[in-house]
């Protein structure tokens, strides 16, 4: 009995951030293991941006950030800018989880979400954001590649070698969801 009391109280803490490629699948994982934890889920491109992705007051992101962290678990997924909140958030999540998928997955993930989910509100789409297809959102998928967010992502691996489960393809992340330890 107590061993399932402790795995409980285990499991209600837990602290996840997930990270990685524009449309590597962050957020439909994210939502998955929400799903399965019973944890909240957090988006920060919902937190960092207005309706059509104006950027949000930093003070105001930051004491959003801020507030999450408190709270006992939580789930938080978005990109790896360099706020800097982003180094709280990683030494505070237990697990970190990074989506290293080659960039034509990616590629194709991104226009397969803007076929199904075109005009449609998301949940990790800034508020009154439908999703849409345009010049600029195509061209940050190659902005996301280049050498910074490699060297960013790195770092993260090399500072919390021990919490970091890196996700290469699909397969990984269904292991992982099938599997995740506590």
């Amino acid at each position: 009995m107590f061993l399932i009391l402790e795995l409980l109280e285990r499991r209600i803490n837990m602290k996840i951030f997930i990270t990685g490629f524009v449309a590597a699948g962050k957020t439909t994982f994210g939502n998955k293991m929400s799903k399965k934890l019973g944890i909240p889920i957090y988006h920060l491109d919902r937190i960092r941006h207005h309706k059509d992705w104006k950027k949000k007051n930093p003070a105001v992101v930051d004491r959003e950030i801020r507030q999450i962290l408190e709270y006992k678990s939580w789930i938080i997924e978005g990109g790896t800018k360099s706020e800097d909140f982003m180094t709280d958030i990683q030494d505070q999540a237990d697990k970190i989880i990074i989506f290293d998928l080659p960039f034509h997955n990616c590629f194709f993930n991104f226009f397969k979400r803007n076929r199904q989910d075109y005009g449609k509100p998301r949940q990790d789409l800034p508020e009154g954001h439908v999703q849409r297809l345009y010049l600029g959102s195509i061209l940050w998928i190659f902005r996301d590649r280049f050498p910074d967010k490699y060297l960013r992502i790195r770092q993260i691996m090399n500072r919390h070698k021990n919490k970091t489960i890196l996700i290469k393809d699909w397969k990984d992340a269904d292991i992982i969801l099938r599997n995740f330890d506590f």
